[in-house]
């Protein structure tokens, strides 16, 4: 029987090799074999059935559209509670090419467009039950400049109006009284900015849907997915459709009406310092490595650095490259070979030597253990190390950190060129934050300052 790898399979199959590795992985291609940690399948085996590509369901139990689809985040929950996609759309080229792909079948009659606002206009989509859109959040979003749904020029001269697309979804609903739902998402600063908020729950309720009210927040990382990224919900269904006498009589959709909070997983990092079941503060861990950083003098390294760091110097320092791959969270050991180095006997060697005597155990020894036992790369011993060339101890001195005054705000370094102040007072029982950036610490501590004179006389707060 003849062999391919998961490289020429992938070719034959139009796939990728990372798809052909995790069908060979869960054994879903008979014959295949491993050696040398590579994947070798027959040259007759049938392509297994893609699990992503779904299938005509005969009598969907709903339809919806997918406005903003990407690459089909919504469609993957929509159907998998029994809904059929009749109408998807998104500017990017690509992402439509991965939608269709993944989730038009043949015979399908599922039409995937570009541009929404061309969309909204002609209004040719079909009937449908349920409306999903994740809306462009780079104008909400405090990484940009948080125009909201402003109509802005950009640098360029470019009129930039991704802030109005909302009113795209608008124009679509009054368009089609026969959609009873409404999913909608985006950055949490949405929600966090009062007067954009309430835009969107305005224009909603105007349409006859009730809606969350109240903010719905979550991120992934609460459901057990190891990523922090905190997303407003926005859940709407038309008061005709309303089934429950509870949120008849509310007038809202709440939190305790959904039992999201019964999904939870435990924190795999619970918070040190809080009594209430809530996770560890993401930037804990990036506040603490800038503050090891400063009082070591160093330049500052984002955690991802200190990954590939630690990749090679295990490398260098002996690592087998099967122990590295299971350590860094590498399926395969070509993906580790194919990033880092190489390692050989000598530097095995070295690693040895150094770590005995990074390590000291034997400072109190006239000869060094790894001089009297390895030698050198031929074998033959090597003249004694003298206790003049061990490493010294250094005397222990406690880190003393220095706090800032009550009402002073935070400052800290996101990058090696951005520093981020912010202040959040507490105004009628609720904390509010804002944020300023700048390209030195110094300049951040003149920013803040700004900003909290600026806080102070809007809130009164003395």
């Amino acid at each position: 029987m003849n062999y391919l790898t998961a490289k020429e399979i992938a070719a034959q199959w139009e796939v990728s090799t990372n798809l052909v590795s995790r069908y060979c992985a869960e054994d879903k291609i008979p014959g295949v074999k491993k050696e040398k940690g590579k994947w070798l399948i027959p040259d007759d085996a049938q392509k297994p059935i893609d699990g992503r590509r779904k299938i005509e369901v005969e009598e969907p139990s709903f339809t919806f559209v997918d406005l903003f689809c990407g690459v089909g985040g919504f469609h993957q929950a929509m159907a998998s509670l029994g809904g059929k996609c009749v109408f998807a759309c998104d500017i990017n080229e690509l992402c439509r090419k991965v939608y269709e792909e993944n989730y038009k079948v043949e015979g399908d009659d599922l039409i995937i467009a570009s541009d929404i606002k061309k969309v909204a206009k002609e209004n040719n989509l079909p009937r449908f039950d349920v409306l999903c859109g994740g809306f462009p959040c780079q104008t909400f979003s405090k990484a940009g400049k948080q125009n909201g749904f402003k109509v802005v020029e950009n640098e360029n001269g470019e009129t930039d109006d991704r802030g109005q697309l909302f009113f795209r979804i608008v124009d679509i609903l009054q368009d089609h009284p026969e959609c009873n739902y409404v999913v909608l998402e985006n950055v949490r600063n949405l929600a966090d900015k009062e007067n954009d908020w309430k835009v969107v729950c305005d224009e909603l309720k105007a349409l006859g849907f009730v809606i969350t009210e109240e903010p719905i927040i979550e991120s992934p990382h609460k459901f057990g997915i190891p990523q922090v990224r905190d997303r407003v919900y926005i859940l709407g269904v038309k008061e005709a459709a309303i089934k429950t006498d509870a949120l008849r009589e509310k007038g809202k959709i709440t939190r305790d009406m959904l039992d999201i909070d019964s999904h939870y997983e435990a924190w795999l990092f619970p918070s040190p310092v809080k009594k209430e079941d809530v996770p560890r503060d993401p930037s804990a861990c990036r506040k603490a490595l800038a503050r090891i950083l400063k009082r070591a003098e160093c330049e500052h390294v984002p955690f991802h650095a200190m990954r590939h760091t630690f990749a090679s110097n295990a490398f260098h320092y002996g690592m087998d490259v099967k122990t590295l791959a299971s350590t860094i969270g590498h399926e395969s050991v070509e993906t580790t070979l194919n990033v880092y180095a190489h390692s050989s006997e000598q530097m095995k060697r070295d690693a040895a030597k150094k770590i005995d005597e990074a390590i000291g155990t034997v400072l109190g020894a006239d000869v060094t253990a790894s001089d009297a036992s390895c030698g050198d790369e031929n074998g033959e011993a090597q003249e004694p190390t003298s206790n003049a060339d061990k490493p010294k101890t250094v005397e222990f001195k406690p880190y003393q950190p220095k706090y800032r005054k009550r009402g002073t705000g935070s400052v800290h370094q996101v990058s090696k060129n951005v520093w981020e102040g912010r202040y959040t007072p507490t105004v009628n029982g609720k904390r509010i934050a804002r944020n300023i950036y700048a390209d030195s610490e110094e300049e951040c501590e003149i920013k803040l300052e700004s900003l909290i004179k600026e806080m102070k006389a809007e809130f009164g707060i003395r």
